[in-house]
């Protein structure tokens, strides 16, 4: 069996594994060593990066979180700075992020009259070239305000997606391809033919669920539910379970 958990930061304690339950903290992007840390650190998207070989142009080695954020078009982007913790703000060591837009002033425009602005392919680079996770680039509370996501393929053809064409083709499609030969996938697929009930934690799943293929099958249709990375490798240890 697989069930979701819901947790809202890396320092939730969970419950305790038994003979019959396994909890896997899949929010953290510490590994076991740190006091955070999770051996399946390896699957959150904030650890995770791409290979090269995802259909949406890339060099490798881009932060999933960020090759996700960074396809969204905003139509207005403003500066921004990124810390690793509000609390920690203006303590320079702990600037993750920061982005001043190219114009001197303080906000950009990224889409206008249908077009794509040229000041969003550099604003996508940046994105793409952080060392660290974004999951807000343009700030929490505008974090809606997205037009489309776009696709760039290896010829310079673009194709801009809705948000649930996004999701299935950028962020569903390119993490389960990254995932599926990691260790530690192999490690929940032997829990699960053990008869154990693996528990995916993380911030972006149904609370305290037990998950269906058929359950998934509906939930990433519905752009009301956020289809976190717990979903989508729920999804892809049953498809190979299944096989």
């Amino acid at each position: 069996m697989i069930k979701t958990k819901r947790i809202k930061s890396i320092n939730c304690k969970l419950p305790s594994n038994t003979n019959n339950e396994v909890y896997v903290n899949i929010l953290t992007w510490h590994d076991k060593n740190h006091k955070y840390g999770s051996e399946y650190n390896v699957f959150s998207p904030y650890y995770l990066k791409t290979d090269g070989n995802e259909e949406n142009l890339n060099n490798g080695g881009v932060i999933f979180e960020n090759f996700w954020q960074g396809s969204k078009i905003f139509p207005k982007i403003y500066d921004i700075e990124v810390w690793a913790h509000p609390s920690l703000r203006g303590n320079l060591k702990h600037l993750w992020w920061s982005y001043k837009c190219s114009n001197g002033q303080s906000s950009e425009l990224h889409f206008v009259d249908n077009e794509i602005k040229s000041e969003y392919y550099k604003w996508r680079e940046k994105v793409f070239s952080s060392d660290k996770p974004i999951r807000y680039p343009n700030g929490v509370k505008r974090k809606s305000n997205v037009a489309f996501s776009l696709t760039i393929d290896k010829n310079g053809n673009e194709k801009r997606l809705s948000y649930i064409e996004a999701r299935k083709e950028i962020y569903f499609k390119e993490y389960c391809r990254l995932v599926k030969d990691l260790p530690q996938f192999q490690k929940l697929i032997d829990f699960y033919k053990d008869g154990k009930t693996i528990v995916l934690c993380e911030i972006d799943v149904p609370d305290n669920e037990i998950i269906t293929m058929e359950k998934l099958k509906s939930l990433i249709e519905d752009p009301k539910i956020r289809f976190g990375h717990g979903l989508c490798l729920a999804w892809i240890l049953f498809e190979k379970l299944q096989n």
